[in-house]
């Protein structure tokens, strides 16, 4: 699994209060919890050695017959060499939340609202989140031949 590193800036969202005194696993069983309401199935948390000797977290779980795979960034504040997982741990809940939403109002069934972290097959067997999987399939699907015109005629296409 390759978990993405985010540098984020001080002072940004998620950086103060309680989003550092929150610890990963604490947002990580908010987060089985969520998709638990949600029926989710063979909830697994995913642990796997990172840099310098920090641990990578993920979350796998089934749904109807699918298989998901959300992975939480290495996350840095500022300039600091040092992770704050903790960070991460409240933006994954914080996002996995605000997607559930739209599944409580009826706007997206479960698996439109996280489609994003379906998981594929990836090489060597290993699975891989559908945004990474697209992510590397960008220059693929970009130099294809299906073009959706939804402009209106007139309209700037630039």
């Amino acid at each position: 699994m390759t978990h993405k590193i985010v540098h984020i800036p001080k002072g940004y969202h998620y950086t103060g209060g309680n989003s550092r005194k929150i610890p990963i696993t604490r947002s990580i069983d908010d987060i089985k919890n969520l998709l638990r309401k949600h029926g989710c199935e063979k909830i697994a948390t995913l642990e796997e050695p990172g840099p310098e000797g920090m641990v990578c977290w993920s979350l796998a779980f089934q749904k109807t017959g699918l298989s998901y795979l959300i992975e939480f960034p290495i996350t840095y504040l500022g300039d600091s060499k040092i992770p704050e997982m903790a960070i991460s741990g409240r933006i994954i809940f914080y996002r996995i939340k605000n997607l559930l939403i739209e599944v409580e109002i009826d706007y997206l069934q479960f698996s439109q609202a996280m489609m994003q972290y379906i998981a594929l097959p990836g090489p060597g067997g290993k699975p891989v989140a559908m945004q990474d999987y697209i992510e590397d399939q960008m220059p693929r699907l970009q130099h294809g031949k299906f073009e959706l015109n939804l402009l209106p005629p007139g309209c700037d296409r630039a």
